[in-house]
């Protein structure tokens, strides 16, 4: 198992997807002490996080909606299958390309200052994680607050 590349997180780093997307690929953990009640995401068998409950946000797209807390945010002591920097950016985009709804949370402190709203707006999307992407390497980038939404009918 790789090492967490991210030194770094935001208090919030969330992704909200369709719950019957059949993009995403779901598994439980399973540590060297057996399988856990944890339940990882991937995309393109690269993991991408952590699905954690939402309530009171269970149709937060319209319909029902899975929370999947990205990978920034997960314990960086865990032996996960920790993918590279890169891997984690690039397989985000592009299932964020192929997945016709969903909605991006970053807040680096919770409520303490004003959300960008990002709607529709893919390339502005792509910017802001990669200004993540560089908060969470300890890259002395300024991690940004967002919220960024996606529907294509």
């Amino acid at each position: 198992m790789n090492s967490s590349p991210f030194l770094l997180s935001p208090d919030a780093f969330l992704l909200a997807v369709p719950e019957l997307s059949t993009l995403l690929t779901y598994s439980p953990y399973e540590s060297a002490w057996g399988v856990t009640d944890e339940v990882l995401c991937y995309f393109n068998c690269v993991l991408l996080g952590q699905e954690v409950s939402a309530t009171g946000w269970e149709s937060y797209l319209g319909v029902p909606t899975r929370w999947i807390q990205l990978l920034p945010k997960l314990d960086h002591h865990r032996e996960f299958a920790w993918p590279s920097l890169d891997s984690f950016e690039n397989t985000l985009l592009i299932y964020l390309q192929k997945e016709s709804t969903w909605a991006i949370r970053c807040e680096k402190d919770c409520d303490q200052v004003k959300i960008e709203s990002v709607v529709n707006n893919f390339p502005r999307t792509k910017s802001l994680i990669g200004e993540v992407v560089v908060y969470c390497t300890g890259g002395g980038h300024e991690c940004p607050t967002f919220q960024a939404q996606q529907s294509r009918g």
